[in-house]
């Protein structure tokens, strides 16, 4: 979740004694969207899994669908109202099926107050 990488999430304790523990670093490979994690326990076992794709990043490796709808409830709900959300969510999901673009996007505008009347 996002607001996991927020503000000053970074400063709480836990956090600050699990980063002191983790080591980064690029891998060779060519491929720039794969990533290897490697984790040594205290007693120096090595445990290692490998992707070659993020989830959801491609045809071959899709989020599932309660994920993806997930990430979208928590990006979104970011500017959207509850409301907005699931009603934008459920627009992406019947995409093909949709009359007109301005029907999309009048979910994800903010309602404009009434101007007064110029005199």
């Amino acid at each position: 979740m996002l607001e996991h990488f927020e503000g000053d999430a970074y400063l709480d304790g836990e956090t600050r004694a699990l980063m002191a523990l983790i080591h980064a670093r690029p891998h060779d490979e060519s491929n720039h969207f794969g990533a290897r994690v490697t984790v040594t326990t205290k007693d120096g076992e090595s445990y290692t899994k490998e992707t070659p794709y993020a989830l959801g990043r491609g045809p071959d490796n899709p989020m599932p669908g309660e994920l993806l709808r997930a990430k979208f409830e928590n990006c979104a709900g970011r500017a959207l109202s509850a409301d907005r959300v699931a009603r934008l969510y459920g627009a992406f999901q019947d995409f093909e099926n949709l009359r007109a673009i301005g029907d999309l996007t009048a979910i994800m505008a903010a309602p404009v107050a009434a101007q007064p009347a110029a005199e």
